[in-house]
């Protein structure tokens, strides 16, 4: 089926249902060529430029249970809010990012029982991290079968914690895991043979499985260091005491960057397990002061980045609440600390991003990025919100872009990246063919194309493909004669487009094409009308 003729361009639009069963349900979008339901973004966007990228986040059931979510999945949208790729469906797919394997990018996800968002594991799991290449292929599990003591009556055959799933440059993985475990308790009035939640950090190898380093904040930093009420935790193994709560993992110059919600501290770890130093976000531990505006608590996903030979730039998305009762606005946080810590050069506040005519409350999880072009990029976490904001404001009045998901507290994302991401699929797209006043058609687009009077559709979308600018139809009465007949702009993710009268043919297919020399990636399967 070569193209040995110039084709026509055929008339074409952007093709999606906004679908809502309920005012207590968010708005979802449907297709006619994929049964994916990703959820309407909401958007607000102004005229100042914007990093390039994709968003990848993983909406959950939020506080509010009622929530309806039609697929629980990990999403690829664009800012625009037009669906790229819909993952696989299950019960929850936390930490959804673009990341490096042996030098070729992958992306990575948690799946498992419990989640960050679930309040009945005291907000963490046990399950294994998928990774898939840029042809959506899986090329790995990771499993760690670490002979952890659960909680009664919790088993998992793979005990990876949801908080961090790390691919360093080693090619090993970074992870959480949550250990049950007996402690004393009577320094901040719990029993003296109490239970703990002693959520190790470890490196594994993945090749192997071997863990390289493990580290137990147990056996580190005080209990009583912890900020988190007792609340009647830690009497027996059913509901231990979660004091400290790690929630990312960063590698860094050959130490382990390490964040803990609970003690609202984060921890510069070297290889044999020694705390090199530790800032605070109240007091600034060793840093011993803070700046104006420089406070946080119960913070998520610290980061950082060499600034010079003496100092270092930390970031963090600060939830700053504890509880329901709060309502502190969650900001993102970047500080210019000095190393080692001296009182001659205290912390320095370079950022405080919060919307002030939108500020946004979240109890929980949440991250913070620095784009490409010097961009922020936040995500709320427990709250259905993410937000883009421009380099330059300290206090981060510069809100570009904004994106809600869902009601307040209704769905939540752990996480939410803005990140380059290139993938050709490795199945094939998917064609469908409708005609006029035909069930299951979409009334929407049987009568919105103003340019031709044919009565037959077609629909067709492309799960995953990034870089797709046009579709090639062929038609035909038998499989191994049919022709190209026109060519198809993409838009969107799916594109609806007008199939010619074509003299009584009543096979078509589609083949994607990703440049302006029109050579066929991938085809689709052949539809008989």
């Amino acid at each position: 089926m070569p193209l040995t003729q110039e084709l026509r361009e055929l008339c074409s639009q952007n093709s999606v249902t906004i679908a809502q069963n309920s005012s207590l349900a968010w708005p979802w979008q449907e297709f006619v060529s994929s049964s994916a339901r990703p959820p309407y973004l909401e958007i607000n966007v102004t005229s100042e430029e914007l990093a390039p990228g994709l968003i990848l986040f993983d909406p959950q059931t939020g506080i509010n249970s009622q929530s309806y979510i039609p697929d629980k999945a990990p999403f690829i949208m664009t800012d625009a809010g037009d669906l790229v790729w819909s993952g696989p469906i299950t019960p929850d797919a936390s930490n959804f990012r673009v990341q490096s394997l042996y030098g070729e990018p992958v992306i990575t996800y948690w799946a498992g029982s419990g989640g960050a968002a679930d309040s009945s594991s005291a907000s963490h799991g046990y399950g294994h991290i998928v990774i898939h290449n840029s042809s959506y292929d899986q090329i790995g599990i990771v499993c760690p079968k670490l002979n952890l003591t659960l909680p009664p009556g919790t088993s998992a055959p793979c005990q990876a914690d949801v908080h961090e799933s790390f691919i360093t440059e080693n090619n090993t993985m970074l992870i959480t895991a949550y250990n049950t475990t007996k402690a004393d308790l009577r320094d901040i009035g719990g029993p003296e043979d109490g239970w703990v939640l002693d959520p190790l950090v470890l490196e594994i190898d993945l090749e192997t499985s071997e863990i390289l380093f493990s580290w137990s904040p147990l056996a580190h930093v005080p209990i009583n260091d912890t900020n988190l009420p007792l609340n009647g935790a830690g009497v027996n193994s059913s509901n231990p005491f979660d004091f400290f709560h790690t929630n990312s993992i960063q590698p860094f110059e050959g130490n382990y960057l390490i964040n803990s919600r609970s003690t609202w501290s984060t921890y510069l770890v070297d290889i044999n397990g020694n705390i090199i130093w530790q800032i605070d976000g109240e007091t600034g531990g060793d840093f011993e002061s803070l700046p104006e505006g420089g406070r946080f608590s119960w913070e998520h996903f610290a980061r950082i980045e060499r600034a010079s030979d003496t100092q270092l730039r930390l970031r963090y998305f600060a939830n700053n609440n504890g509880d329901i009762t709060t309502a502190n606005a969650s900001v993102g946080l970047e500080l210019l600390l000095t190393v080692p810590p001296t009182l001659d050069h205290p912390p320095q506040l370079l950022k405080n991003l919060s919307d002030p005519l939108y500020p946004v409350v979240s109890l929980a999880m949440g991250s913070h990025d620095i784009l490409s072009n010097g961009n922020h990029f936040l995500g709320y976490g427990i709250q259905p919100v993410m937000k883009e904001f421009g380099p330059q404001s300290p206090q981060g009045h510069d809100v570009r872009w904004s994106a809600r998901y869902d009601f307040d507290n209704g769905a939540a994302s752990y996480r939410t990246y803005k990140t380059p991401w290139r993938a050709t699929p490795a199945s094939k797209p998917s064609l469908r063919i409708r005609k006029s006043g035909q069930s299951g058609s979409p009334t929407h687009g049987l009568n919105g194309i103003e340019c031709g009077s044919s009565a037959t559709r077609g629909y067709v979308s492309w799960n995953g493909a990034t870089d797709v600018k046009y579709y090639v139809l062929y038609t035909g009465n038998h499989a191994r004669s049919m022709e190209a007949v026109g060519i198809v702009k993409k838009q969107g993710f799916e594109t609806e487009f007008i199939i010619p009268e074509n003299g009584g043919h009543d096979l078509f297919l589609v083949g994607a094409v990703e440049d302006d020399h029109f050579g066929v990636m991938r085809r689709s399967a052949i539809m008989k009308l």
